[in-house]
């Protein structure tokens, strides 16, 4: 029997929702969904969940990323923390080589084809100084709060900066709040 299906087994054993247990693990009902489906095989919340439904917990070695939201590609986002639980709206396993960051669910198509609606893009946790994200696909959060995935380039005017797409005209001359380098993508 997989681990999700012992957690699945376990759960309606103690006559619990996805949903319910998920609440009394401080994690969302998807992150519950993914474990007994086995998209997911490892989760941060992986401990609490086999220490609440008393399985012996496995061993857990790979690095969880959180997704913390959407990313807009062409589609206007404003970003925030879906989960009310403050830890995101689902988990990733990190890819290899990357050991922290935060990952993103891409609306829109103007990166097409390098990128399509529903991709997950991994980005570095910090954010960079603009001048060495120059050419690079970024996650730029503007000064007014909308959050795009774009190719950051030089504006016309000191200080401002223009994000390119592939296949859209250019947002020209925008302020930066803070951009953060695309490290690596999971296709949808």
């Amino acid at each position: 029997m997989s681990l999700g299906q012992k957690i699945r087994a376990a759960r309606e054993a103690a006559e619990l929702s996805q949903a319910q247990l998920g609440k009394a693990c401080s994690c969302s009902q998807q992150i519950i969904d993914n474990l007994e489906s086995g998209k997911t095989l490892n989760s941060k919340y992986l401990s609490a969940i086999t220490e609440y439904l008393e399985l012996t917990p496995p061993r857990v070695t790979e690095t969880i990323i959180p997704v913390v939201g959407y990313i807009g590609a062409g589609a206007v986002v404003w970003p925030i923390d879906d989960n009310e639980l403050g830890n995101g709206i689902d988990e990733i396993d990190a890819p290899p080589g990357v050991t922290s960051g935060i990952a993103l669910k891409i609306r829109g198509d103007s990166m097409y084809p390098k990128f399509d609606p529903g991709d997950i893009v991994v980005c570095e946790s910090k954010p960079r100084e603009m001048v060495n994200l120059l050419n690079k696909v970024c996650y730029v959060k503007l000064a007014d709060g909308r959050a795009y995935l774009k190719i950051l380039r030089r504006g016309s005017v000191p200080g401002r900066w223009s994000l390119h797409s592939h296949n859209a005209p250019p947002i020209e001359d925008v302020e930066i709040d803070q951009a953060y380098q695309v490290v690596w993508v999971k296709p949808a």
